[in-house]
Formats: C-alpha cells, structure tokens, sequence
C-alpha cells in the first residue's frame, strides 16, 4: 500500500515539475529529457530486481507463466533482465547525450529507432527462446504482455 502511494506521489510531482518547465517557456528541456527520464525508469525496474536476494523481473514473469519456474530457465531469464537493464540504459544515455552534443533534431528519429529496436528485441527474444527451450510451451508476444500486466497488478 505504502509503494502505491509512494509510485503515486512522485508520479504527480515529476508530472507538476513538467508542466513547470512547460509552463516555464523550457519545452525544448522537456522534450530531451523525457525520453531519458523514461528509460532511466525502465532501467530501474530491471537492474533492481538483479540485486543479490531479489528475484529477476523475467523470471518473475517466466513464473507467472509456467506456475513454477524449471530450473534450466533460471540464468536464461536472468541474462534476459541483464539485458533489458543494459539495452535501457544505453538508451537513456543515447537520449541524454543528444541534447548535450547538439543533435537535438535527432531526438525524435532516436525515439523511433529505439522503439523499433525495443520492439526486435521482444519479439525476437521469443524466437531464441523457443530455440533453446523446444521443450517448453511456446510462448507469444501476446501472452508475454498478458504476463507483464498482470505482474503489474499483482504489485
């Protein structure tokens, strides 16, 4: 209870900051610092569930999915969350760094390239997946986000 109001609190400050910064003539700011700030919170979400303890977020997913969570899906899911953790911080150095060396013309091309690439790496994850697990039910980007929100839910 306590994490939902805390998520809602800080929600509604970065959103009255924002519209500070809008408000204040600095919509340029805002517009290069968005993407970052984004990325910087997915990051967050996947490097914290890496921490010594913690369950991984796609093994938590991966549990969700099969119930119980085989043995052999344990480093995979893992060296997936690693990876999503990384891919987002790169991006949200990408969208930082754009601003600072000028390239602000880029930002809105680096967005789309980002979510094109966001969207090769889940899909093409379920592809290497079903390659290294045959013997696993396969899995679907459909089914995959069904398990994501309900993950989301469940918090």
């Amino acid at each position: 209870m306590r994490r939902a109001i805390f998520v809602r609190v800080v929600g509604a400050l970065l959103f009255l900051l924002a519209l500070a910064a809008w408000l204040g003539g600095h919509g340029r700011l805002l517009a290069a610092a968005a993407p970052a700030l984004g990325y910087l919170l997915v990051m967050l979400a996947f490097a914290r569930t890496l921490r010594r303890g913690r369950e991984p977020l796609i093994t938590a997913y991966c549990r969700l999915d099969f119930g119980e969570l085989p043995d052999e899906c344990r480093g995979y899911t893992r060296g997936l969350t690693l990876l999503w953790a990384v891919l987002m911080g790169a991006l949200a150095v990408e969208a930082v760094a754009l601003p600072l060396l000028h390239r602000d013309a880029w930002l809105g091309t680096a967005c789309l390239l980002n979510g094109g690439l966001m969207l090769a790496v889940f899909l093409g994850e379920h592809w290497v997946r079903a390659l290294v697990f045959p013997h696993l039910p396969a899995g679907s980007p459909l089914r995959t986000g069904r398990i994501m929100l309900q993950s989301l839910r469940g918090r």
